[in-house]
């Protein structure tokens, strides 16, 4: 890392903060706005296009009102009460317990079709502050935001920006916003610096992963933590604190710490998991998680459930890391499956130092595709590898803020290793069309002749940085979570079961099912079986195991669970193969296919019988 020589502020979120609730105009007036990774310039979602500069205010307005079957009014003129598109107040009468709009001071009065421009944003004392002590210490500075046109009065007459900011980058004169590599590269260029002596803050992780990907040094703007990063960056010392402001020592998280993390973690899927059933058609059909969904998910802090304490762990236990998946996996098993995925950036942790880990991952939050088998081929070139592969089963590749892929070095003995790359660095192929596990967008992608550093890859069987706090994810460790997948589901399917035969009656006899003693075998059959799998994959996860262990249980669990799914289909006969009145259909479906995985395949019975017989199986999942 050079020496800091510009910082680069982000605005909305960073520097200010934007209007809430009914008041705000912004991205969900016009329907969700996740940012789709890649080629962003693609995206024809109408606040993307206002912040590119494609369309006008009025323009996507007009949109708007077409796509809701709202008469447009003519320019100027006000909607008719109760016309007015969801989220927006009417010009005159304001909402529930809020006060009328006022508008921002130089704000050129009403907006588009008499729409009132909402309140101006807020400005965040904390990183204006240190934007002040930085400009002061001579660094250079610069602003770099998507942008609305027709909304800068909402900010600009808050502080006179340009006498801190020389440099302004906005989305909409470039025609490209973040994370488009457009934005980033102009403020370099403006600023007249190298990647490696610029630090980047940003509120947006996906934004982050760029600015990281170019080789600038990044700051996620998530609280006060953040601005005192910025500092030591920059070589400043601490702001001083009023004589009668304490100063705060931090101190080791105790075990108690970790376990209420790591309790809320859980309490947050529950939360989460509750709501998913209702999407999972949606899931399905768009054979994609949506992003209110992703970023939900996000919020719960699963996707940091593997680092150490150091990065931001949160101390979820094996078995704790089992019952999140099942947690999730009984809401929807393509939600639980990308969860499972995404949280695999803790592997760096076990062969980079901390330090190293936030430069390339600069929020313990990102998520992950992985595809770690060594597919590619790294071509040593300086200071990095040429990387050219093509890879199948990227499990959410549409959502993720980075992807690891495996491949072997070239060399007198071929290495394994793990790159990080960018999601706008790979090309996704649409192959995920399957039998189940649909909603994760699990499509093949494929990198040709991407130069990656050295810095940003690993071994993959390497032997860790001998880190103090004795932190490892063996393979057992690491696919231990794969087991709450098939727990999960075989739950829900159990209490789906039972729903619909507690209200069947046979067709011929019209007696109730639940009175066949046939049925009532089956429906205590397939809890056994799912009981059993969860009772063997806590015991193997139990400390003093042996190699293995989970593995076994893991394997076992996901054939058990597959066995009392279908027991159970079949036992609700007819009525399981309407996949609109009974997720049955989907549950099996969903285990059929989860049991097709490499780690939980015959492959597995093989290894642990070579090793319980004296051998040393060649596995990554043993």
């Amino acid at each position: 890392m050079g020496e800091t020589t510009a910082v680069v502020f982000d605005l909305g979120g960073v520097l200010a903060h934007p209007p809430k609730g009914p008041m705000a105009p912004p991205k969900d007036f016009f329907g969700p706005a996740g940012d789709a990774g890649g080629t962003d310039q693609a995206d024809d979602h109408p606040w993307h296009r206002l912040e590119r500069g494609d369309l006008t205010l009025e323009e996507a307005l007009t949109l708007l009102f077409e796509d809701m079957g709202v008469p447009m009014p003519s320019s100027g003129a006000p909607l008719p009460p109760g016309m007015m598109p969801p989220g927006m107040p009417s010009p005159d009468v304001p909402p529930p317990g809020m006060p009328p709009p006022v508008q921002p001071q130089g704000a050129p009065g009403p907006g588009p079709f008499g729409l009132p421009l909402p309140p101006p944003f807020k400005l965040e004392p904390a990183f204006v502050s240190l934007a002040e002590d930085l400009s002061a210490a001579g660094l250079k500075l610069a602003l770099c935001a998507n942008l609305v046109r027709e909304l800068e009065p909402l900010w600009w007459d808050l502080y006179p920006w340009p006498d801190l900011f020389t440099i302004i980058v906005r989305s909409y004169e470039l025609g490209a916003r973040k994370p488009d590599p457009l934005p980033y590269a102009t403020v370099l260029e403006r600023l007249g610096t190298t990647p490696a002596e610029t630090v980047f803050v940003d509120d947006s992780a996906r934004n982050l992963a760029t600015a990281g990907t170019l080789g600038m040094v990044t700051v996620l703007a998530d609280g006060p933590a953040a601005a005192d990063r910025i500092r030591e960056l920059s070589g400043l010392s601490a702001p001083s604190r009023p004589a009668t402001e304490p100063a705060v020592t931090a101190s080791p998280k105790t075990d108690d710490d970790h376990q209420g993390a790591a309790e809320k973690v859980l309490a947050n899927l529950r939360t989460l998991a509750r709501r998913l059933p209702e999407r999972s058609a949606e899931i399905e059909s768009a054979r994609a998680i949506p992003r209110d969904i992703i970023e939900d998910l996000r919020d719960t802090g699963i996707f940091r459930a593997l680092y150490p304490a150091s990065l931001g762990g949160p101390g979820l236990s094996d078995p704790q890391l089992v019952e999140a998946i099942e947690i999730l996996a009984a809401g929807d098993a393509s939600v639980a499956w990308c969860a499972a995925i995404g949280l695999d950036a803790a592997l760096s942790a076990q062969s980079w130092p901390d330090e190293q880990v936030r430069e390339v991952f600069p929020s313990p939050d990102l998520i992950t595709a992985a595809v770690l088998p060594p597919l590619g081929k790294g071509v040593r070139v300086a200071d990095g590898f040429e990387l050219t592969g093509r890879w199948s089963f990227a499990s959410g590749i549409g959502h993720a803020d980075r992807v690891l892929c495996g491949f072997l070095a070239d060399g007198a003995t071929p290495v394994w290793r793990i790159a990080v790359v960018n999601p706008g660095d790979v090309r996704i192929h649409d192959t995920w069309n399957t039998t189940g596990l649909r909603g994760t967008g699990s499509h093949d992608i494929e990198i040709r002749e991407l130069l990656v550093p050295e810095r940003h890859t690993w071994p993959f069987l390497g032997t860790g940085t001998d880190r103090a706090d004795g932190f490892s994810l063996p393979a057992d460790r690491v696919n231990a979570k794969m087991a709450g997948l098939p727990l999960g589901i075989g739950t829900a399917a159990l209490q789906a079961a039972i729903r619909i035969l507690s209200g069947k009656k046979d067709m011929m006899t019209r007696q109730p099912a639940a009175a066949h003693p046939g049925v009532r075998a089956n429906v205590a059959r397939a809890e056994s079986l799912i009981e059993a799998s969860r009772a063997y994959v806590h015991r193997s996860l139990q400390p003093g195991g042996r190699r293995g262990d989970a593995a076994l249980a893991r394997q076992f669990a996901h054939r058990s669970c597959r066995e009392a799914v279908q027991l159970l289909y079949d036992t609700v006969g007819s009525a399981a193969v309407y996949s609109e009145r009974t997720p049955l259909d989907r549950h099996l479906r969903d285990l059929t296919t989860a049991c097709q995985h490499a780690a939980v395949g015959q492959r597995i019975l093989e290894g642990v019988g070579e090793l319980r017989l004296g051998g040393d199986p060649m596995s990554p999942f043993i």
